[in-house]
């Protein structure tokens, strides 16, 4: 009988019996690999073996339901040797542990491929076989001095067998894609919205019944006064007739707006538990991935012949699924960095007065409305020095530039795909492609990594990144008339100051705070927005970092803490200036999120005097009698003062901009005849960059010139492709290739002319 039989012969859908099993198997492996782990370091336990001869009859179990009779064969074995264990006749240790780690992996691969197919391959049944018999051959190892003291274990039920009513909640789960959940919380978004129109109307209703009040002890006072004047008994009936019916408009419009309060809080009760069911279904702890790290730091250190330990720390910390599933692969690489550069091999660590076993810690933590992550380790630091020299001799720049480098700068050509400091190529590392995938995975996720080391000491990197793609926790405040909105997590802090207390130097005005000058700046004037001009005693201020530098934006007024639900702007739009994305506020006002980053950019901008959109208004005859201009893209300020440098010996006038979004904003607000961009940018990348410019009726032909460290063919051909007229790495700056390609493009001559 084949899975999809047996599966449609219990009454079960093929796929529900696959989807069961592969969880089954999922979540009974981790149980035996942690344990397995921890049993490894002397942690013998009734509980640990208990746990595992659970995990392996339940896999057993499933195993047999779903028709894989290799994996019953083998799962079966498995419960024998902790049942042996237990009774005494066998150590846990060396050997065992290895054999058993491996046997779990199997369990995992004819699990997957049970699913997939109806029939298991040979080859696979052959493997089951043979590790099912070198268990059982195992050697009889030194026995225990005495039998562990259990409890007797109670034989768990099948996987698919029916559970007691108070267990169903904790172990039945059913499986929801990410996109479903992304729908589920627009529609619980709307809902809010449309709750807070069932609150409008409520409160419409007492209105109407205060001014049906009004209106009768009008009538009163008119039946009292038509009493005095001794009118008709037909005026008075008619009277004490409009009377009666007011009242009962009145009853009733009690009774309506009653009614309506209590459902409009009921329903505003409801709306607020959907929404945090939805936002925690798409969390997890931090551990059900992490946990799984301690096999691969395990089996690292013994494939290199070194001792290490990983510590994890916040395993119950919630990471949004959607997020924790892209950071598997980012973590990997940065662990086994941590184990083959960082960690020496317990000979060299005893000689640099170090335990011969190197610590690994990974740690989770929310900070600051954010999710932060740490790689730490105990081993060798990174090697300045020698990253200098590995950047020089790959000529991506001149050794005079790579003197001038700071150690920030330096360690940013870790992350260049193919750049390695490993002397060898081995299955660990040696490609340079691990560091790479790191940022180019967490951009996906608008997350940053951040690396320290301590040359001798150890390196850390430090990711961060939003605890949720979907609900981002803001501080929305009113700019020009406008509700517009701040992550929280950005926001170092925010204040009313006293207008008599900002101080002026230089023309610019400040505020004291910390020990620390905060520049100020006017959010209407960053915004390009027009308001009133009405000052108020005190100050609206949202005080931001940027490096070492603070910054504070002076908005009208703070509205409040709000969770909103992001929605991206459409991309018909491109890149706002400014601006990240949108979100509806409980009561259906549309605001707009704030990108930090670009207006941090644009404080910085005008707080130098050189704002690129003031520069370039009606500067046209200037742009023209100055000479070529040109506008330099790139995140490395050494690499942007270099190429500065260079054009404008040669007659250019030279513009930079930070990032490829500071650079889109440049370029649809001023004239340019040379783009000259980077490829790895925050933001925007060079790519999209070039992308835009080939795309827009005003750019689409004026000249481009990619320069970047990465040097592949086939990421020559990315950027060609994308539209760029050259292609040039970094080391063109050590002769006159860089130059010359630009007069090729402009002309022999920086001065006159126009693209």
């Amino acid at each position: 009988m084949t899975i999809q039989d047996r599966g449609q012969g219990k009454g079960m859908s093929a796929m529900s019996m696959r989807d069961l099993l592969r969880m089954e198997v999922e979540t009974q492996s981790r149980v035996l690999i942690n344990n397995l782990l921890q049993v490894e370091k002397g942690n013998l336990t009734d509980k640990h073996l208990e746990a595992m001869m659970r995990a392996a009859h339940s896999m057993k179990g499933g195993a047999r339901i779903a028709g894989l009779q290799p994996a019953v064969e083998l799962a079966h074995v498995m419960e024998d040797q902790f049942v042996a264990i237990r009774a005494g006749k066998f150590v846990l240790q060396g050997r065992r542990v290895d054999m058993l780690l491996k046997a779990v992996d199997l369990l995992t691969e004819l699990a997957q491929a049970g699913v997939l197919e109806d029939k298991l391959p040979e080859e696979m049944v052959e493997r089951a076989t043979a590790m099912r018999d070198a268990l059982v051959k195992l050697p009889q190892e030194e026995a225990l001095a005495e039998p562990v003291e259990m409890e007797p274990v109670v034989p768990p039920r099948e996987v698919l067998a029916p559970v007691r009513q108070d267990e169903a909640s904790s172990q039945r789960t059913v499986r929801v894609s990410v996109e479903s959940m992304n729908r589920m919380m627009a529609l619980v978004g709307e809902l809010s919205v449309k709750d807070k129109v069932s609150a409008g109307i409520s409160t419409e209703a007492f209105q109407a019944r205060r001014r049906v009040r009004e209106i009768n002890r009008t009538l009163e006072a008119l039946k009292h006064h038509l009493n005095e004047l001794d009118a008709g008994e037909h005026w008075q009936a008619e009277l004490n007739e409009v009377v009666a019916k007011i009242a009962h408009v009145d009853e009733f419009l009690g009774h309506s707006a009653g009614v309506l309060e209590t459902h409009d809080a009921r329903t505003s009760e409801i709306t607020g538990k959907m929404k945090r069911e939805v936002i925690a279904h798409r969390m997890q702890p931090f551990g059900d991935v992490a946990l799984g790290f301690r096999r691969l730091i395990r089996d690292l250190g013994q494939k290199l012949g070194k001792e290490v330990t990983l510590g994890i720390i916040g395993i119950e910390v919630g990471v949004d699924r959607d997020i924790m599933e892209r950071l598997n692969a980012p973590l990997t690489h940065l662990l086994q960095n941590a184990v083959d550069h960082g960690i020496g091999k317990p000979q060299e660590r005893i000689a640099a007065g170090k335990p011969a076993c190197g610590n690994i810690f990974l740690t989770a933590q929310h900070r600051g409305g954010l999710l932060s992550i740490v790689v730490e380790d105990d081993g060798q630091g990174i090697d300045l020095e020698r990253l200098r020299e590995a950047v020089v001799s790959r000529k991506l720049v001149s050794e005079g530039v790579a003197a001038a480098l700071q150690e920030q700068e330096l360690i940013e050509f870790l992350f260049l795909p193919n750049f390695t400091l490993s002397r060898k190529l081995t299955e660990v590392s040696g490609r340079g492609v691990g560091l790479d995938l790191v940022r180019h995975t967490l951009r996906e996720v608008r997350g940053t990594v951040r690396v320290a080391s301590q040359t001798g000491k150890g390196t850390r990197f430090e990711i961060t990144l939003p605890v949720t793609l979907i609900v981002v926790r803001c501080l929305v405040v009113e700019i020009a008339g406008e509700l517009f909105a701040l992550p929280v997590g950005r926001i170092a802090r925010a204040l009313q100051a006293g207008r008599d207390t900002l101080q002026s130097l230089e023309g610019r005005q400040y505020l004291m705070m910390d020990g620390h000058q905060v520049g100020l700046v006017s959010a209407q004037e960053i915004l390009d927005l027009q308001g009133s001009s009405e000052q108020s005693e005190a100050m609206a201020v949202v005080v931001m970092n940027k490096g070492h530098k603070r910054y504070g934006l002076v908005v009208d007024r703070f509205v409040g803490e709000r969770q909103l639900v992001e929605r991206p702007m459409d991309p018909r739009l491109g890149k706002v200036e400014d601006i990240a994305s949108a979100s509806v506020l409980d009561d259906g006002t549309a605001v707009l999120i704030l990108d930090v980053d670009d207006v941090l950019h644009s404080i910085e901008r005008l707080s130098s005097g050189r704002s690129l959109r003031k520069i370039m208004a009606g500067n046209e005859v200037e742009h023209e009698a100055l000479g070529r201009h040109v506008l330099v893209v790139d995140d490395s300020i050494t690499v942007r003062e270099v190429e500065r440098g260079l054009l404008g010996a040669q007659g250019y006038r030279v513009d930079v901009a930070v990032d490829g979004s500071e650079g889109w904003n440049a370029l649809r607000t001023g004239k340019y005849d040379l783009l000259i961009t980077d490829v790895d940018m925050p933001r925007m990348n060079g790519i999209e960059l070039v992308k835009l410019v080939r795309a827009d009726a005003r750019l689409k032909d004026l000249p481009v010139i990619i320069i970047s460290y990465k040097d592949r063919e086939e990421d020559r051909l990315s950027g060609l492709d994308a539209g760029a007229d050259r292609y040039l790495t970094k080391g063109s700056f050590q002769d006159d290739t860089f130059v010359e390609t630009v007069a090729e493009l402009l002309g022999q001559s920086g001065i006159g002319g126009g693209a």
